[in-house]
């Protein structure tokens, strides 16, 4: 279960200013290309099976969605996918074009009325009208709370969708302090290939516990021969890696150390609830947990700022969209005053380090297709 000071302020920074999640995510840029085939492949069978007859309603929950471009990118590309079946002729003898139901579930400290605003505008430009039985009608709700909890009902839902989302723990693990109370990940926000064994297994145990919580869940709620369709960073092979920026940030809170803005005490008892797992753990915890089976997994490789070409606009793209996810968690531990100082050092060390190597960064995303098996 999330923890409840967790629950309360694990969020993307809100609104839609300079600096927030919305004004910053790049995510949606690389949802068309890896997700969309793979959630067209998980519609159809559903459309022609008997879980979506007409006169019944397709429903399809969106985990951890967040808010901006990215989710509303997903809530048109179901819309097109059907649309898109539905005009194929593979329905046989079916007359009416199924409607749909979209959950769009995160936590409640998730900026819901930004979304909504958002939802709203999609709706207003292309919501079809009721008598309109050749087109698919469209109907989004919200559902906020942990997806690591039950959130709907049994046996409701033919697809979940999560995006960039799983790879946050529901709490910092446990078991990141020594005998005598030290901390044994100093110098570090995350697991990394720095790390201390000891500190290794309490970030993968707290993943390994959330993720069976989560796929125990999602067990109850979607339908026999139902779909999840998941994806999210993570780590390219078994070995402990840091995404760069990670790193940075790391770097950047070191610095005010030394520049005695915050206390070197401070930084070693500060770590993020976040886990990148890799291919074989995301394996052997489905396989383990036994509801679903995976009808695909891959890990595909992107380049992030790769449409920016000056070196300055890159790192300040990066240090944005850095501060967008992690302003809040940071905010709560060193206060808020800290990002007067914070993002202009973050911005300065992405810099230094892009003149130097001035690619794009890799990042790794894990994508999982799973088809629930039993009840």
């Amino acid at each position: 279960m999330l923890g409840m000071e967790t629950k309360e302020i694990l969020h993307m920074t809100k609104g839609d200013g300079e600096f927030s999640y919305a004004s910053n995510t790049t995510t949606h840029k690389r949802f068309t290309d890896t997700m969309k085939p793979i959630l067209e492949k998980a519609i159809r069978p559903l459309m022609l099976a008997e879980v979506v007859r007409p006169g019944n309603v397709l429903r399809v929950a969106d985990l951890g969605c967040g808010v901006g471009p990215s989710p509303i990118t997903f809530i048109s590309t179901i819309q097109e996918i059907v649309d898109k079946i539905y005009k194929q002729r593979d329905l046989g003898d079916y007359q009416v074009m199924p409607e749909i139901q979209i959950f769009m579930s995160d936590l409640p400290s998730n900026d819901f009325n930004l979304l909504f605003k958002d939802v709203g505008k999609l709706q207003e430009g292309g919501q079809k009208e009721e008598d309109d039985d050749n087109k698919p009608l469209l109907f989004v709700m919200g559902a906020p709370g942990s997806f690591y909890e039950r959130l709907f009902p049994s046996n409701t839902l033919h697809l979940v969708h999560s995006y960039y989302a799983i790879h946050w723990l529901s709490q910092v693990p446990r078991g990141l302090c020594d005998k005598v109370g030290e901390p044994m990940n100093k110098g570090k926000i995350v697991a990394s290939d720095t790390s201390e064994p000891q500190v290794l297994k309490a970030y993968y145990a707290q993943f390994k516990q959330d993720f069976t919580k989560f796929l125990k869940c999602r067990s109850r709620e979607v339908v026999h021969n139902g779909y999840m369709v998941l994806a999210t960073i993570c780590r390219p092979s078994m070995q402990p890696f840091e995404p760069r920026s990670m790193k940075y940030l790391s770097q950047a809170l070191a610095c005010l150390v030394s520049k005695g803005i915050i206390k070197e005490e401070k930084l070693d008892s500060f770590d993020l609830p976040v886990y990148h797992a890799c291919k074989e753990e995301i394996q052997e915890i489905v396989s383990e947990e036994g509801s679903f089976a995976i009808e695909h997994l891959d890990v595909v490789i992107s380049k992030v700022q790769n449409e920016i070409n000056d070196v300055r606009l890159k790192a300040e793209s990066l240090a944005k969209i850095t501060r967008s996810y992690s302003e809040a968690l940071i905010a709560d531990h060193f206060g808020a005053q800290v990002w007067n100082d914070l993002y202009n050092v973050l911005y300065h060390i992405i810099l230094e380090d892009f003149k130097l190597d001035a690619g794009p960064s890799d990042i790794f995303n894990i994508v999982i297709f799973l088809r629930k098996m039993i009840d």
